[in-house]
């Protein structure tokens, strides 16, 4: 972004118009410029430019203030805002001095420059060039991200960086350009199909057993967000429980203290994703029986289970899998046979189905029938 801004590779008409960047900020407090600042009753949901035609501060359009209105547009019309400069404003309380976002931004992206950002990063001070040109001379260009940078701390920080580049170079809302962030499994392009594929009896109100509430419940940890809520947290659950809207198992949990005794864990490693997994060992985990965990790696669930069943990898077996970052199934096809004693999911379920049938344990599952 510096190096876009510095060598004036920005977008300036783009920037004025779908952006917050010329939006004024007061130097007192840095905060925005608000219509409630400037006259009695005014919004706060109103914000201001420096129209550079009429050297004064105009309401910006298209901001949440005029919603509802036949003002909410985006349309500049004659207005043509300042992105630098320090102005004065005469607001209810007296004169201010007011500067666009866009000046600030400059300021504070200023010490990063590509020998800086080089030192910080270990990426050589001419790639970053090289990139920062690429993609502001792109049309249009998409940063695909958050797989990786999320898994670190201030991710959030990174992920509005990818936001500003595509911003600054005009390239949000367009078609193809922008920044595209885990949009994956939540868009399967062929969703709906799937879903009438699995569901050949139409779809049904069905509520599953929420992990997290279950995770919650079965190792005491409900009442470390207690503060967050005028009532403990214990209370909605039971509350929610009783009058049928969400179910909690094993079923009598809350009124008779009847904890879970066999845990399967497939598909997950549940220890990593459900965080907190301290309590999940410490309470969970002594009330169970039986814990098995099927992978075809050993995770930290299968370090910490009575028994892992070798599933086969993906190189292994057919299957059908989504990616997070775009919106389509991917085949798997088998490259080897399953190594050693590993089998596919279908084989290890279907084992275990039949060593259950040969049992005398009777069981149906009415909550998964088909028919309701």
């Amino acid at each position: 972004a510096n190096f876009i801004i510095s060598k004036g590779l920005y977008d300036e008409a783009y920037i004025k118009q779908y952006t917050d960047m010329p939006m004024l900020i007061r130097m007192d407090n840095k905060k925005f410029l608000r219509e409630s600042d400037m006259i009695l009753n005014g919004s706060p949901e109103k914000f201001y430019f420096w129209d550079q035609n009429t050297g004064r501060p105009v309401l910006a359009p298209g901001t949440q203030g005029f919603l509802g209105s036949q003002d909410w547009t985006l349309n500049l019309g004659t207005i043509n805002p300042a992105l630098a400069g320090v102005f004065t404003a005469q607001t209810i309380s007296g004169q201010i001095h007011v500067t666009p976002v866009f000046s600030l931004l400059k300021q504070k992206i200023a010490a990063y420059d590509p020998v800086t950002v080089s030192g910080i990063t270990g990426v050589e001070g001419c790639l970053v060039e090289q990139i920062a040109r690429e993609f502001a001379s792109t049309k249009p260009a998409r940063i695909i991200g958050g797989a990786g940078a999320n898994h670190y701390y201030h991710n959030d920080l990174t992920n509005r960086s990818h936001i500003l580049l595509a911003a600054l170079t005009g390239n949000v809302g367009i078609p193809g350009g922008g920044f595209d962030h885990y949009v994956g499994q939540e868009k399967i392009w062929c969703e709906e199909g799937t879903f009438d594929l699995a569901s050949p009896l139409g779809r049904t109100k069905q509520r599953y057993q929420p992990t997290t509430l279950w995770t919650f419940i079965h190792s005491h940890i409900t009442s470390d967000v207690d503060n967050l809520w005028p009532r403990p947290v214990i209370d909605y659950i039971r509350e929610s429980v009783h009058n049928g809207w969400m179910p909690l198992y094993p079923e009598g949990t809350l009124d008779s203290g009847k904890s879970p005794k066999i845990l399967f864990v497939w598909g997950a490693n549940f220890l990593n994703q459900a965080k907190g997994f301290e309590s999940l060992l410490a309470n969970l985990w002594p009330k169970l029986d039986l814990i098995v965990d099927i992978d075809y790696r050993v995770n930290t669930t299968g370090l910490y289970a009575d028994i892992i069943l070798p599933a086969a990898s993906m190189f292994e077996k057919w299957d059908l899998s989504t990616a997070d970052l775009h919106s389509y199934i991917n085949p798997f096809t088998p490259v080897i046979e399953p190594q050693m004693e590993s089998k596919t999911d279908w084989q290890i379920w279907q084992a275990l189905a039949m060593a259950l049938q040969e049992t005398k344990f009777s069981f149906t599952d009415t909550l998964l029938d088909g028919t309701k």
